[in-house]
């Protein structure tokens, strides 16, 4: 049996032309309980609580959270300058190349792996 522990950065920022046009922050991610639920259109849960007390209460700069389709269409559209923070990536090497994520995870995430074989 092993045990594959890591942290995980949970936030990609990535400040695009709707922060610079007033319009605020846009966050998008998929259903990933408890840090992200999706409620109809909409997303809440732990992660959009952190961002809403930092963005808007401690900031003053609104956001608005949105599920985007696919994960992979969610990604896009933060590459793209679409939406400006993807909620709950992992950091790789891909992203990095458009994204600046946080030192200091929301949360960590730890994964496990079993592996059973017979003999």
């Amino acid at each position: 049996m092993k045990r594959l522990s890591a942290g995980v950065s949970w936030i990609c920022f990535i400040f695009s032309k709707n922060l610079h046009a007033n319009q605020g922050m846009m966050a998008c991610s998929v259903h990933y309980p408890p840090f992200v639920i999706e409620k109809g259109d909409l997303l809440a849960g732990i992660i959009p609580e952190v961002l809403t007390i930092v963005f808007e209460k401690k900031m003053g700069i609104s956001i608005s959270f949105r599920r985007w389709g696919s994960w992979k269409r969610c990604q896009k559209a933060v590459e793209s300058g679409r939406f400006d923070i993807m909620m709950a990536a992992v950091h790789n090497d891909e992203r990095e190349k458009y994204a600046v994520y946080t030192k200091v995870p929301i949360v960590e995430d730890p994964q496990s792996v079993f592996v059973c074989s017979y003999v």
